[in-house]
């Protein structure tokens, strides 16, 4: 890889979606969370609240989820609250959720995704690039039933961040393999490069199963 790939990658890898700077996020544990720790990982914003049913069901899913791909170090999920009470919210995310992060309570934030997105029901999963492309706006239905790293990969690749195995031949003959994940757009890295050959992404929704929807987007 040369040195302008180098810094290519380096600054995609970096980057930050734009609507999380200068965001304040709050952890499990109600302690506050800096943007900065974000740079280079895809977010998914999870849109749900206490009171939905439907919530309630998908929640542990996304859980288990979460802690099967977070040890990457690739994918964060940011909770947009959907929740009318505060204390409720709080609960819900102590009782319930994974150890991931959330936006404050009643955040205008979350209702501009929301229309962003032309999002009217919950729960809804959102997943973005670092750079803040949009990646799926199916991410729920993305998981059902399918190997939570393969989902992962089909995400990283849609983003244009592959995992290459990167070979070098030493002055002694031995030879080391090196995983790195790249932005593919540095076309440059073909030479010595073995691509990793992951499972594509489905987002077609599948039936069965059932959303609630939102309520006016007033927050």
């Amino acid at each position: 890889m040369s040195e302008e790939e180098r810094k290519r990658n380096g600054a995609f890898m970096s980057q930050l979606p734009p609507e999380l700077e200068r965001k304040k996020l709050f952890k499990r544990d109600g302690s506050s969370f800096s943007p900065e720790d974000l740079k280079g990982k895809l977010i998914g914003y999870y849109f749900g609240a206490h009171w939905c049913d439907h919530c309630r069901a998908f929640t542990p899913k996304l859980k288990e989820f979460y802690e099967a791909v977070y040890p990457t170090g690739q994918f964060e999920i940011v909770w947009a609250p959907y929740d009318k009470v505060e204390k409720e919210m709080l609960d819900y995310m102590s009782d319930a959720h994974g150890n991931w992060l959330r936006l404050p309570f009643k955040d205008a934030l979350i209702g501009t995704l929301a229309r962003k997105w032309h999002l009217n029901s919950i729960p809804n999963l959102v997943v973005v690039a670092p750079n803040g492309t949009t990646i799926s706006t199916n991410g729920r239905w993305d998981i059902e039933g399918r190997a939570p790293l393969d989902v992962l990969h089909g995400w990283l690749k849609k983003a244009g961040m592959e995992y290459v195995i990167i070979k070098t031949t030493h002055p002694d003959g031995t030879v080391s393999m090196e995983r790195k994940l790249v932005n593919k757009m540095n076309k440059g890295m073909v030479k010595n490069i073995i691509k990793d050959h992951f499972a594509g992404m489905t987002a077609n929704p599948s039936g069965g199963s059932t959303t609630t929807r939102m309520p006016p987007v007033s927050i």
